[in-house]
């Protein structure tokens, strides 16, 4: 998947993934993944129900993707992953 976000292009075919989840969300399945690009840069490529906004505008089938801050992505390790994971991809956490 490919898009281009605030003139920058995200590709989870050139980036590497570094983590996924999946689940069930309020409105139904749908998958996370964080990916890093070559540059330095986070971004998370989401696809399924849990990004169904209002039942009007139904997006269950549309993949996303959200470029997040050195911060945000590490937020996001700290609610999904496990330490071993964590430290493996942001590096050592001092007890």
């Amino acid at each position: 998947m490919k898009r281009i976000i605030a003139g920058k292009k995200y590709d989870t075919e050139t980036a590497k993934k570094l983590h996924e989840i999946s689940g069930d969300g309020e409105f139904g399945a749908f998958v996370e993944r964080l990916y890093i690009k070559k540059t330095g840069e986070y971004f998370l490529s989401c696809i399924g129900a849990k990004y169904q906004i209002t039942e009007e505008y139904d997006y269950t089938d549309i993949p996303a993707i959200y470029p997040l801050s050195e911060e945000q992505a590490k937020y996001w390790g700290e609610k999904w992953m496990d330490a071993d994971k964590y430290e493996e991809i942001f590096g050592e956490v001092e007890e």
